[in-house]
Formats: C-alpha cells, structure tokens, sequence
C-alpha cells in the first residue's frame, strides 16, 4: 500500500512500503538536508567497515544497531544505504510520521521505515520489526539508545528493545539452525576547523538571538557574555542559565530570580511542565524524581495521549465505523478497513479479523470523547503542550550537561544545539562537521548464547 499525505493519525500504525522509484528522490533530497540544514558534508569510513556495511547486502537475519546522537545520524546511514545499494528496513517513532503535514512521514515510508508509538506497548511495530528479522530479506536498523541523545561524549545505556527483538527472533530460527547477526555502528562528528573560534563566533551569533527573543518577549535585557577568555564550562553555564532565565519568563510560577542553583533551576522548570501536563492528562503519572529514561517514558506517554487526543475521529463517526464492522463479511473490504485505521492487514479467520478491529476502534472512544467536548482554546492549549513534551526532553538534556562539570568546545556544541531546539526549535551545527562511521563485526546470536550458557553457573 503507497502511502499519502494526510492528516496525523496517531492511531494508525504506518508500515514500510519501499518504493524503489523513490530511492534516486530520495537520495538528492538527503543530500541537500545534510548540507543545508545539519551542514554535514563529508562522512569518513574506513575501507574495512564500508566491506562490513556492504555485507550487508548479503542473505542473512542482520539486525543493525548504532548510537544516536543527532538527526543527522539517519542522513549519515541513508547516504551509506544510498551508496551501497542496499534495501533496508527501519523502526522510528511515530510523531516523527506527522511532521511536515505527513511528508516526512511518506519519505520515511517509500524507503522502509515503520512507526513505533514509543507512548506505550506497540505490538504492531514489534510484530513487524519480528517478521523482517525472520525472513532475513532486509536488514533492520534501529537506535537501542531510543531518541537522539545530543552527547557527543558518552553512549546511552540501550533499551531492551533491540536485545528483545534479536533473542525473538533466534529462538524461532533454532529449529532451522539459523542465526541472527547483530551489526554494531558507532557514530561521532568532529568540526572540520578549529572547535574553539568556530564555537565563540557560535556563541555570539546565540547571543544576538537571545537578545531579540528577550525584546520580543519583554524579558529585560540578558546577561551579558563571558569574558573572551572564558573556559567552555563558564561559557556552558552562561549560555544554560540565559535560557533558564527566558523560559523562567515565561513561567513566572516556577521562577526563582536566579537565586536557587542552576541545577535546581532547570529540575524546577521540567518538573513544572511534567506536573502541569500530567494533572491533565495522566494523574498520578508524575511522583517526582525521575530518572532518565523514565522521564523520556513519561514524555513519550504524555505525547500520545494528547496527540491521540487532539487527533481523534468525530465521536459521531467513530460510533458508525464501530457499528459497522459487525456487517463487513467480504475478506477484501475488510482488509480495506484494517489498512486505513488499524495501518496494516492480517490474515486469520474473519471473526478474529473483526474482533481486532472494533477493539482497536473502541479504544479511540475516551479520546474521541475529549475531543468531542474540548474548545477551541483546548485544541490551542494541547497544541502547545505537544511542544512542550519536546521541552521537557531538552531541559532534562540540560540538567545532565550541568552534572557533566568539565566541558570541551565540542560537548559545549551539544549544550548549544540543545538550547537551540528548547529556545527556537532550530536544529543545526555551529560549522561544518564531518562525520566518522566505525561498523564493528557482527556478533553471532546463536553463538553468544551457547557461549553464555557454558560459561553461566
């Protein structure tokens, strides 16, 4: 099934539908991002991990895993993928289906990526990253650490996901004494010049923006900049405590006229946002102190249920589709059905069939409710708070490059990048980076396990 540009439909699992007409569009339209946009211009490999990359291409169940650090890391596999000539499948999370009324969605989709709802338990996302794993048609890439991490300097501990899918899909390939092989990618940029002129003309560039956002907003003038010869720490704190202060602005409940440590500064302004958003949506959601990867879940939890509910069917119409599933007896209808709001079509008996569908739209009913009864200053209201879940992320982000202590010129570029997307949803390098791919061996499944068997007490 082709997919189409529609309205967001968070209900709607989006599966792969690789079209290789839309590979040659796609490849130039990855190359004018990576340049315009994330201003990466050269990707360096080595010999040995582009044959590694390459192997890919082989018959076998490969499951390909690498660390996230930015957006530009999918442009920087895509254009590997590009240059391999390989077709591949991919897990992403779904909000990132709806940007750009549906089209990046489409680009995502004609080159075989799928969505994963990351606000819950998405068995259909886990059905299909199963499926591709056993035939051993198509390699599948994900990122174990989840979201992009902006943090040059350390790995993420994974989540379970990638572990889950590969022992899966090993045990079902024992009985053909088959094995899944895990391909490890690392990912890293370096600036192509000197770290230290290109970050403080950067860092005056950020300046000059804060200025007009805080005239803008009525702030009172920001804090001036450190001194020229001011260490990447000094300049770290600086640049963190003038976005505190504007979104402290902007919150006047939550401020603390600079008095309260920094740290605790921007903890007080993610707890406020997690409090405001789950006193709405998810009671008792938010106790407190989170680590984390329990803060992502909860953002990504908080994400669904407003998304779902501010993109809800009519409940009016809901009722009829729900209604009229019971009267559907032709196989081919029904499939129709399962592909437009469930996102994919399954093959049991059709009482199953039927069944599987009004569960899935009975579960719409409470968010259809809430839509049914919101005002136009609701919907206004839910809008912005999509936006602030992507808030909550970026000051969690911050608190932790606040615990890192020392800073270089390059993690205070990360520091930067994040308050660019807090501040002005503005995604971008300071310069110019290269970015480096190392693709390690791939580690035998079935191997590892009879190894760990022996060696375990």
């Amino acid at each position: 099934m082709l997919p189409i540009l529609s309205r967001p439909a968070p209900f709607r699992f989006r599966p792969p539908a690789y079209r290789g007409w839309a590979i040659p569009i796609m490849r130039m339209l990855n190359a004018y991002i990576m340049r315009r946009k994330y201003r990466c211009y050269k990707i360096a490999i080595s010999k040995e991990s582009m044959n590694r990359f390459r192997d890919l291409r082989q018959p076998g169940h490969h499951l390909v895993i690498a660390n996230h650090l930015h957006y530009a890391d999918t442009g920087v596999l895509f254009s590997l993928i590009y240059q391999s000539k390989l077709e591949s499948r991919w897990i992403a999370g779904i909000d990132l289906f709806d940007r750009m009324r549906g089209f990046l969605g489409f680009c995502f989709q004609v080159q075989g990526v799928f969505s994963i709802d990351r606000g819950g338990m998405d068995l259909r996302a886990m059905e299909t990253a199963q499926r591709i794993l056993a035939a051993g048609a198509h390699p599948l890439f994900m990122f174990p650490e989840g979201e992009a991490s902006y943090s040059s300097h350390a790995i993420r501990p994974f989540y379970t996901g990638a572990a889950a899918f590969a022992l899966h899909a090993q045990r079902a390939l024992e009985k053909d004494a088959q094995s899944v092989q895990v391909t490890p990618i690392a990912l890293s940029y370096a600036f192509a010049g000197d770290p230290e002129n290109i970050m403080k003309a950067a860092l005056e560039d950020f300046f000059e923006r804060v200025r007009r956002l805080a005239t803008k907003q009525g702030a009172g003038p920001p804090a001036p900049q450190p001194a020229g010869d001011a260490a990447p720490s000094e300049r770290a704190r600086a640049v963190i405590q003038l976005g505190v202060a504007l979104l402290e602005a902007a919150c006047p409940s939550v401020a603390s006229s600079g008095v309260a440590p920094l740290e605790t500064r921007v903890r007080n302004l993610r707890d406020h946002l997690l409090t405001l958003l789950c006193d709405e949506h998810a009671p008792g959601a938010f106790s407190g102190r989170h680590g984390y990867h329990d803060t992502m879940a909860l953002k990504n939890k908080l994400w669904s249920i407003i998304a779902r509910k501010r993109h809800a069917p009519g409940l009016a119409a809901l009722e009829q589709r729900i209604q009229a599933v019971d009267t559907i007896n032709s196989a081919a209808k029904l499939k129709r059905w399962e592909e437009k709001y469930i996102g994919m079509a399954f093959s049991d008996s059709l009482a199953r069939r039927r069944n599987r569908l009004r569960h899935h739209l009975k579960r719409q009913t409470p968010y259809a409710e809430a839509r049914a009864k919101a005002s136009p200053a609701d919907h206004d209201r839910w809008k912005r708070q999509l936006n602030d879940c992507r808030r909550i992320k970026m000051l969690t982000l911050l608190g932790e490059h606040l615990e890192r202590g020392e800073h270089t010129w390059e993690t205070l570029d990360d520091t930067l990048l994040v308050l660019n997307v807090l501040l002005f949803s503005r995604i971008g390098q300071a310069a110019p980076k290269t970015a480096f791919v190392e693709v390690g061996p791939p580690i035998d499944v079935r191997r590892f396990l009879e190894d760990y068997a022996e060696t375990s007490p």
